[in-house]
């Protein structure tokens, strides 16, 4: 499979959440997208979806909350388990096995799960079953380690994803969004794809 194929077949997910335990706290924000690739070697956004998830409670930590700066005081345009699962399903759905990509990507896929979880059971959010995932993530944050320690041609830090989008040689629009101090779902998973992109090219042009 070429380096295109492989990028094109992945769905990239980010998530706010409430805390740190997918069964006690709240998944907040969703955000999944897919990319195609240019024929001068650029990620291009081809697909996305904001899902902004309402519950009738919210679990959270102030520490959780302090860090994505989430309002939840109006959850009006939150979205409830019925159009979620509709989106999902329009999104998700037709995909064959979903292979999902992120920065440190088993979190986000906890909560992710434990929600699909909770909608398949939900007596009027229907239609999810079908949906099946390739449980082998793409994950930046260990490939970022697992290169930083057997190289020293890497400098990444802590290989936190800030520290990626500082060190990696990416599109000016992904440094820009780091720069203005933005953190949301949509930005991590679109600079966790770039980030995974730019460590893919470099393997394979050292």
């Amino acid at each position: 499979m070429s380096i295109k194929e492989h990028m094109e077949s992945i769905t990239w997910i980010d998530v706010e959440t409430g805390g740190l335990d997918e069964n006690t706290h709240s998944l907040i924000d969703v955000y999944l997208c897919q990319f195609r690739v240019s024929k001068n070697n650029e990620l291009i956004l081809d697909r996305e979806l904001s899902l902004p998830v309402k519950s009738g409670v919210y679990n959270i930590t102030s520490g959780a909350m302090k860090v994505n700066g989430i309002d939840l005081s109006d959850d009006s345009d939150r979205v409830g388990e019925v159009k979620a699962s509709y989106l999902l399903n329009k999104f998700l759905g037709g995909n064959g096995k979903v292979l999902l990509g992120g920065h440190n990507t088993q979190f986000d896929a906890r909560f992710f799960f434990k929600y699909l979880e909770f909608l398949r059971v939900s007596p009027i959010a229907r239609g999810l079953s079908h949906i099946k995932f390739n449980y082998k993530f793409i994950d930046t944050f260990t490939l970022a380690n697992a290169i930083g320690s057997t190289t020293v041609a890497f400098d990444f830090g802590n290989f936190g994803l800030h520290e990626l989008v500082r060190e990696l040689d990416l599109p000016g629009y992904v440094k820009d969004m780091y720069q203005s101090g933005a953190h949301s779902a949509k930005v991590d998973a679109i600079a966790s794809a770039e980030c995974y992109f730019r460590l893919l090219l470099d393997m394979t042009y050292v």
